[in-house]
């Protein structure tokens, strides 16, 4: 197989390795969910702190998949690209997905508000995740 052929190989499979990564990322709010429709709680789902714990987990793992990215790349001009978009999802996602996790940590009874917080956090951070485990597989020479 050529390179070329060998890279247009891996952008077919690229999306199915991100969404084959995404599904055990999201498989503990699946068990937490499973979880609290066994107990007949549902509706307390969203309150769990799992949501932020997980959030953080998977944005510093999605940091890591796009620090492998930009030494994959050759070009200076998009490597420095890159790290800028790696400081932009450092500042306006990963830190404020702490600070959130930290609230939640904080308090016995989590705000609907703060609830609605951990949860959009977690999904901004799973479609970080799933957009830098596709990039990442994409390049992989």
């Amino acid at each position: 197989m050529t390179d070329i052929a060998g890279a247009e190989e891996r952008k077919k499979i690229a999306p199915k390795v991100a969404f084959s990564e995404i599904l055990f990322v999201i498989l503990p709010i699946v068990i937490l969910s499973i979880s609290f429709v066994h107990r007949g709680r549902l509706g307390e789902v969203f309150f769990a702190p799992e949501w932020s714990i997980i959030s953080v987990v998977i944005c510093g793992q999605a940091i890591i998949k796009l620090t492998d990215r930009i030494f994959m790349l050759n070009a200076p001009v998009n490597r420095w690209t890159h790290i800028l978009g790696l400081s932009l999802v450092i500042a306006l996602l990963f830190v404020p997905n702490v600070m959130v996790l930290s609230f939640v940590l904080e308090n016995e009874r989590l705000s609907g508000n703060l609830a609605t917080m951990q949860v959009i956090w977690f999904f901004l951070t799973a479609g970080l995740y799933w957009y830098s485990v596709f990039s990442c597989y994409r390049a992989k020479g």
